[in-house]
C-alpha cells in the first residue's frame, strides 16, 4: 500500500496539517514515515490542541515547529470558549 502520494522532493520541507493534536502519536507516526522516505518535516499546523496529553509540547521538544488556531484546551470551559469562536 502506497502511503505517500504525489511528487516527492526531498529538497522541499513538509508541514503536516491536521484537525487536532492531543498526545502527538498520529503526528509522530506521520513524521516517522515521511522522514524514512527522505523528506524533512518542519512541523505541523492544527486547528485545535488538547493540552492535557502534552503532544504539542513534545512536538516542540523534538524540534518541530507547531502552531494551532485555538488556545490550549484543558477543560470543558475551554471547549465552550472555542465553540463560541466558531461561526
Amino acid at each position: 500500500k502506497k502511503l505517500i502520494e504525489g511528487r516527492i522532493d526531498p529538497a522541499e520541507p513538509v508541514v503536516i496539517v491536521d484537525d487536532s493534536i492531543s498526545s502527538g502519536t498520529a503526528m509522530f507516526e506521520v513524521c516517522e514515515r515521511l522522514e524514512s522516505a527522505g523528506l524533512r518535516v518542519e512541523g505541523g499546523v492544527f486547528l485545535v490542541r488538547f493540552g492535557w496529553y502534552g503532544g504539542f509540547a513534545r512536538a516542540r521538544e523534538r524540534g518541530y515547529h507547531v502552531e494551532s488556531r485555538s488556545p490550549d484546551i484543558r477543560s470543558a470551559e475551554s471547549v465552550r470558549f472555542c465553540l463560541k469562536l466558531s461561526p
